[in-house]
């Protein structure tokens, strides 16, 4: 195998040499770059992101939300009949 890598060096064109190279150098530098990301991601803390802390906080429930889940089905009847009046209403004004 050395042999025949030897021998097609020796029968390559030195531009097409010196391309080579100049890309071996390039995808050489990648992969350094790539090891370096990868010892340090393994140093960094892995935590929760804030990501998933903020998304957590949205989930807290609102008043108005909590009063709907705790009240009683003629409480919740009597609201969503007052939405919808006021829609019908709203709707009526725009015609």
């Amino acid at each position: 195998m050395l042999y025949v890598s030897q021998l097609l060096r020796a029968r390559m064109k030195p531009e097409l040499r010196k391309a080579l190279e100049a890309e071996l150098d390039r995808l050489s530098a990648r992969v350094e770059a790539i090891r370096l990301l990868l010892e340090t991601s393994e140093k960094a803390p892995t935590g929760p992101s804030a990501k998933r802390a903020r998304a957590k906080e949205r989930e807290k429930p609102d008043g108005r939300k909590l009063r709907w889940q705790n009240a009683t089905l003629k409480q919740r009847k009597a609201w969503s009949d007052a939405i919808k009046a006021g829609q019908n209403r709203r709707q009526q004004r725009e015609k």
